[in-house]
């Protein structure tokens, strides 16, 4: 009997491991809706210039909430996505296009370690009805959801993407209309 009150006061004693973060949710789309959102973004242009388009290696927290590197991933936004009107946010648009090169996956927008991945978001007047979906090429992967935050501006003059820190994951920061810009987190 001693041993066995040993036992449970030791196992009680025990931290709980974090086996790091857990994957993103995935976002359910037919494969028509998909392909044709796939479609219509390869044949957008983007902006890769210095100074409107990001890269960086996207941090992730893992094992006893140390942040550890996930993939590089560059984020460019669509050409004239400054242009684009709430209508056109409202019916889903993609608003960039991010490259993945290596170094493991980021789980949280359910992005691959290599690839081509598109950033379409939808708004609806209904409070709690907008999506943000990392939709990759490679239909073999899958979406992943994201919560997307719209931020009314005035306006930019040109179409912006950006990755930015927050001390727990990385999320994405995109000019999505003439109206303001899009801020995407983890779901």
């Amino acid at each position: 009997m001693n041993r066995f009150r040993a036992v449970l006061l030791t196992s009680s004693l025990l931290p709980i491991v974090s086996c790091g973060s857990p994957p993103g949710p995935i976002y359910a789309i037919s494969s028509a809706a998909r392909h044709a959102i796939v479609l219509n973004a390869a044949g957008l242009t983007y902006d890769t210039s210095h100074g409107v388009s990001d890269v960086r290696r996207l941090m992730k927290i893992g094992l006893f909430r140390v942040h550890e590197f996930g993939t590089e991933a560059s984020i460019h936004p669509r050409a004239n996505a400054n242009m684009l009107t709430m209508a056109d946010l409202d019916s889903g648009v993609v608003v960039a296009r991010v490259i993945t090169n290596g170094h493991g996956r980021y789980d949280k927008f359910q992005l691959p370690e290599t690839g081509v991945v598109y950033l379409w978001v939808r708004r609806h007047a209904a409070p709690g009805d907008t999506v943000a979906a990392f939709i990759p090429a490679d239909s073999t992967q899958p979406a992943g959801r994201a919560r997307l935050r719209f931020e009314p501006s005035a306006g930019y003059p040109i179409s912006i993407a950006k990755w930015v820190f927050d001390w727990t994951d990385d999320h994405a920061w995109v000019t999505c209309t003439s109206m303001g810009c899009c801020y995407i987190e983890p779901a």
